[in-house]
């Protein structure tokens, strides 16, 4: 009997149902960003469902999204809450997202805040006035 089957011919599916994503390689904090966000998502599903095991971790923040949230996170695209809420699509982001973006914050601190904020000018440095141009023409004495 032969194989009629063709696995590599389907199209991969997109549309508004079907977001396409490129892939992306993970650095180190991101992975343990993913690995803390895997940890909070097992306890907040166990603390709420508490004995009724029968729920999976995944209900209240699904791998897809929690995939999708690091490598935005990752890539320097969630700077604060409001831009979490946004690009998640999340739909507990109103209850569970300021938990979950001070996870965030724990391992992205630092190239979530402004490179501008963060680095003041030093108050011994002299301030720059700068005037405008005019031309007066220099006569001879």
């Amino acid at each position: 009997m032969i194989n009629q089957c063709d696995d590599e011919s389907h199209p991969t599916p997109q549309g508004p149902n079907h977001p396409k994503h490129p892939f992306h390689v993970l650095t180190l904090q991101a992975s343990q960003l993913h690995d803390a966000l895997l940890k909070w998502q097992a306890q907040k599903t166990m603390s709420i469902f508490k004995l009724l095991d029968f729920w999976p971790p995944d209900i209240i923040l699904h791998e897809n999204i929690l995939e999708y949230i690091v490598v935005l996170v990752d890539t320097g695209k969630i700077i604060n809450l409001q831009d979490l809420h946004k690009k998640s699509n999340w739909i507990f982001c109103d209850r569970y997202g300021d938990q979950v973006f001070s996870l965030i914050q724990s391992f992205f601190a630092a190239s979530l805040s402004s490179p501008f904020v963060s680095t003041p000018l030093p108050l011994w440095m002299p301030i720059a006035v700068v005037t405008p141009a005019v031309t007066t023409p220099i006569t001879p004495l």
